[in-house]
Order: structure tokens, then C-alpha cells, then sequence
């Protein structure tokens, strides 16, 4: 019976003892992984803000994707990473503080993520219509149209506004639980609705059009590799080799950045999908950590891929430093008749 007892005491200290070995790797994970993420992403961002903000970029259809795909971006850090890097530390729980800091967290964070997504999903619909219809460019690819487009993400992402009545401050006999939980009456909702909803629109959907525009995009230029000396090729380049380079720069910029995104956002859908049966697992709470760090990290490095793939980037990067107005010439380069960059 002691022996017994004794083996039941082991047991529960080697469980204590791996549940605090676990803890420790996620807490050392969020707090240094999120030291280099949120310093690469928020300056990143910022800087991108800057560039394309900027008057050749801003009169393009692809400049307001991507400046708005920025602001998402570094919205979705200071609501997003930094709240849980506070936690982590043991600085302060924002969304336990009181319900309404709960709910307007998690608002912010919702809705970054869902502009940020169809944002991306709206550039790579753009590039590759430039790209495969060039004649219509000018038709669809506008600045206008771009506009009204994440205009309207932005307004569809406003019904994430749910969160500020399904959830709140549960309570057990007076005993406060949480500030941050699901209201029973919206526990259906919420558990068994908004992850399938979610799931499709946030995640699958974006994600097939994102895969279909870069497939579209890569067997196109490929195509257009192998009938470059044709008059269908002729056409395509305007008679300006100069315009090839840059138009094909831009296509390579946003082919990098959709499969970066594809590619650290698809393991967080695995995990959010399979929460539901995986969350009581003991491998769950790190590689929730570990999938969320990824999907963290696609913010903190289109910085460097928009610097490293795009010379027109750079170039207007060093403009803004050296604080000199872009040249007449160079203006004109950035604007080739159409809206599209």
C-alpha cells in the first residue's frame, strides 16, 4: 500500500516536474522570440507605412494594398504580440484586467487578422490580373477600385464586433473566473460556430485564391518565358525592356511574400482546426506557442522580403532618409500610364 502510494507521489512529481519544463519552454519562447519579432515587425512596418505612403507608391493599386497590409500588420503586433509578451513577462494581463479590455483586445486582434489576410488575398488577385491580362490592367487595376476594396474588408471585418457581447466577466457563486471568457448563453457560438466560420474565411478561402493567383501567376510567366521573342511577348513588354524588369520585380516581390505567408499561417490553421479535440493534449500548449510565433513572424519579415526582392523599395526607402524628392523622371517610372505598380 505505501509502495503504492509512494509510486503515485512519483508519478505526480514527474508530471509536476515535465509540466513545469514545459511551461518554462513556452514562457522563454514567447519572451525571446517576441523580443526580435515585435523590434523586426512594428520598425518594419513603420518603414513600409513610410515607403508607401509615399507619393509613387501611393498612386498605385498594389501601394494601397500593401500600405494597408502594413497597418494591419503592425496593428495586429501591438494588439496582438505585445499584450502577450506583458503576459509572459508577468508585467500585467491585459485582457484580464476588466471586460472591456478583454473584448477590445481581442476586437483589434480579429479584425488586424482578417484585413491583413484578404488584403494579401486582394494583392495577389491584383497581380495576377496585371500580370496575365495586361490590357485590362488599367481597367481593374485602379486606385479607385483598390480603395473601395479594402474599404470593404475593413467593414466585413467589423462583424468580429460579436466578441464585445459573447464575451466578458464569468462569475462561480460570487467568485470572479475569468474577465475574459465565453458568456454561457454564447458558449455554442463561440465553440462551435465561429471556428468553422473562421476556418473558411479567414483561413481556407484566402488561402485557396492566394495559391491559385501564385500557381496562375508562375505558369504565366513561364509561359510568357518561353514566348518572349513572339509578338504576343512583344506586346506584353510594351517595347520598354526597362518596364519588363520593374513588372517582373513587383510579380516576384508578391509571389515571395504569399508563399511566406502560406507557408507560416497554414500550421496555425492545423492547430486551430484540431484545438477542439487536441486542447486537453500535453503537447497542445507548445505547439500552440510555436504556430502562433510563426503566424507572428510572417508580420515581422515582409519588411526584409520587400527590401531584399525590390529595388524600386529600397530606392524609395533611401529617398525618405536622405529626405530628397524623388526625381520627375523617376516619378513617371513608377507610374506607367496605369495604376497598377
Amino acid at each position: 500500500m505505501g509502495t503504492a502510494s509512494n509510486n503515485s507521489e512519483n508519478v505526480a512529481l514527474n508530471a509536476s516536474s515535465a509540466l513545469g519544463a514545459r511551461f518554462t519552454l513556452e514562457n522563454h519562447l514567447w519572451i525571446y522570440s517576441s523580443c526580435f519579432l515585435l523590434i523586426f515587425g512594428l520598425s518594419g512596418s513603420l518603414l513600409t507605412m513610410f515607403v508607401t505612403f509615399s507619393r509613387p507608391f501611393r498612386a498605385t493599386s498594389s501601394g494601397i494594398y500593401l500600405s494597408t497590409l502594413a497597418f494591419a500588420h503592425f496593428t495586429l503586433l501591438l494588439a496582438g504580440l505585445v499584450p502577450e509578451f506583458l503576459h509572459q513577462l508577468h508585467v500585467i494581463t491585459l485582457w484580464e484586467e476588466n471586460a472591456w479590455t478583454c473584448r477590445t483586445d481581442t476586437y483589434v486582434c480579429y479584425i488586424s487578422v482578417a484585413i491583413s489576410v484578404w488584403t494579401l488575398t486582394l494583392l495577389s488577385c491584383d497581380r495576377y490580373v496585371a500580370d496575365r491580362f495586361p490590357l485590362k490592367r488599367a481597367l481593374y487595376c485602379t486606385c479607385r477600385r483598390a480603395t473601395v476594396s479594402c474599404g470593404a474588408v475593413f467593414v466585413a471585418a467589423n462583424l468580429n464586433a460579436h466578441v464585445f457581447w459573447s464575451r466578458g466577466t464569468v462569475r462561480n457563486n460570487d467568485t470572479l473566473v475569468s474577465n475574459c471568457a465565453y458568456l454561457p448563453e454564447y458558449l455554442f457560438l463561440e465553440l462551435s460556430v465561429r471556428p468553422v466560420v473562421t476556418s473558411l474565411i479567414v483561413f481556407i478561402l484566402p488561402s485557396i485564391v492566394i495559391t491559385a493567383s501564385f500557381l496562375g501567376t508562375v505558369f504565366h510567366f513561364n509561359s510568357a518565358q518561353r514566348r518572349q521573342r513572339s509578338a504576343v511577348s512583344a506586346l506584353f513588354r510594351c517595347n520598354d525592356e526597362e518596364g519588363w524588369i520593374v513588372f517582373s520585380e513587383l510579380t516576384v516581390l508578391c509571389l515571395i511574400t504569399s508563399a511566406a505567408f502560406l507557408l507560416l499561417h497554414y500550421p496555425s490553421l492545423v492547430i486551430f482546426i484540431g484545438s477542439k479535440w487536441w486542447q486537453h493534449s500535453s503537447w497542445y500548449p507548445l505547439a500552440k506557442a510555436i504556430t502562433n510565433q510563426l503566424t507572428y513572424a510572417h508580420p515581422a519579415i515582409n519588411f526584409l522580403l520587400y527590401s531584399k526582392n525590390s529595388q524600386r523599395f529600397r530606392d524609395q526607402l533611401m529617398r525618405i532618409f536622405r529626405a530628397k524628392k524623388p526625381r520627375r523622371n523617376s516619378s513617371v517610372r513608377f507610374q506607367p500610364a496605369s495604376t497598377d505598380v
